[in-house]
C-alpha cells in the first residue's frame, strides 16, 4: 500500500498547479513517517510534523521539501528548456543511482522524484 500511495504522489507532482506545493510536501511528510526505517534514515528519522509546517511558512515549499528528503540527497533542480514553467529534478543518495521528475514547481518536483526513488528500486 506504501508504495501505490508513492507512485500517486509521484504521479500528482507531475501534474500539480504550484498551489498545491503544501499538500504535496504534507502528504509526503505523512508517507516518509509510514516509511520503513531504512528509508527515514536517509534523512532526520525524528523530523516532526510542526517542523515541516514552519519552515514551509517560513521558508516555502521547497525548503520543507529538501527536510524529508534529508541532506543525504543529491538532487539538482532546473527549468526544462521546453518553453514551459516546468521544472525538472534528479534525485541520488549518496552518489547512486539518479531519478528525475518534472514538476510545476521545485518542490513538485523535488517530491516527484524522490518518491519515484522508491517506487522504480532496482
Amino acid at each position: 500500500m506504501w508504495l501505490s500511495e508513492m507512485a500517486a504522489l509521484s504521479d500528482r507532482c507531475a501534474t500539480a498547479p504550484p498551489s498545491e506545493e503544501d499538500c504535496a510536501v504534507r502528504r509526503a511528510f505523512h508517507l516518509f513517517k509510514l516509511s520503513a526505517p531504512a528509508i527515514r534514515s536517509l534523512a532526520d528519522p525524528y523530523l516532526e510534523e510542526s517542523v515541516v509546517e514552519l519552515v514551509m511558512e517560513r521558508d516555502g515549499a521547497e525548503a520543507a521539501a529538501r527536510l524529508i528528503v534529508g541532506e543525504r540527497a543529491s538532487f539538482v533542480v532546473v527549468p526544462t528548456d521546453d518553453g514551459i514553467s516546468r521544472v525538472s529534478a534528479e534525485i541520488s543518495f549518496d552518489g547512486g543511482r539518479a531519478v528525475r521528475a518534472q514538476g510545476n514547481s521545485a518542490a513538485h518536483a523535488m517530491i516527484g522524484a524522490w518518491a519515484n526513488y522508491f517506487t522504480t528500486a532496482q
